[in-house]
């Protein structure tokens, strides 16, 4: 069991409440977290399931209304969540969802911490995924000061508006340059390809996001049931 006493471990479930709580019962199996944050519609859905595996599970509630669609999400991530940074007592904030979450305890490197942001390099080898990643609370309080209009071509998608300066098909502002200036510090992508994947088949990484990459490690006999 890795003990991360400097991280919180953060779940968004409006949707699969199931499905988030066996990923955090999954996490509580790898990492001891210093406190378990869930934003989500419906605490007794979401608790229910979770209360079955893990009785020291006891995640934190915050509600929220249910997010109609992914772009929903992107902007509540990036216009409300980022000014909610006063409820983590921790240095690190974990994120994981229903299929992205830590599954190698043995491929921890304390050096995942030393940087204001990791998750898995895209497949041109930029660093961003957030799906599963490691965020600072300094890099949150960053985002909240650029004040992003709730607005879907300013938040979505909220990984590559923040992560790039840029992306064919994508309009709108991108943050990654006014976050730098600020000092926000990124993982490089030798560190970042060892911390997780997505969609790609799983290699031995720490974590990992997607449903590809879920399939793969069901099929490898890597994860058993848990809830």
């Amino acid at each position: 069991m890795i003990e991360l006493p400097q991280v919180t471990l953060l779940c968004i479930a409006t949707r699969d409440h199931s499905a988030a709580a066996n990923a955090i019962a999954r996490t509580c199996k790898i990492v001891t977290p210093y406190d378990i944050v869930v934003f989500t519609d419906d605490e007794r859905r979401f608790m229910r399931p979770l209360s079955t595996v893990y009785s020291t599970c006891t995640p934190e509630i915050f509600k929220i209304d249910k997010f109609p669609t992914w772009e929903d999400v992107s902007v509540w991530s990036l216009s409300s969540f980022p000014k909610s940074s006063y409820i983590f007592e921790t240095t690190h904030v974990m994120n994981i969802q229903w299929d992205g979450y830590p599954v190698k305890e043995s491929a921890w490197d304390d050096r995942f911490l030393d940087y204001d942001f990791i998750g898995a390099p895209w497949a041109d080898g930029v660093v961003g995924n957030n799906g599963f990643s490691i965020i600072t609370r300094r890099m949150i309080e960053m985002i909240a000061s650029l004040n992003i209009p709730a607005t879907v071509e300013a938040c979505h998608p909220a990984d590559i508006k923040l992560f790039r300066n840029g992306l064919e098909g994508y309009s709108g502002e991108f943050y990654l340059d006014a976050l730098l200036s600020m000092g926000a510090t990124i993982a490089p992508k030798s560190l970042a390809e060892r911390f997780s994947v997505e969609d790609q088949p799983y290699g031995g990484q720490f974590g990992f996001h997607g449903k590809i990459t879920l399939l793969d490690l069901f099929q490898k006999g890597k994860l058993n049931n848990v809830l």
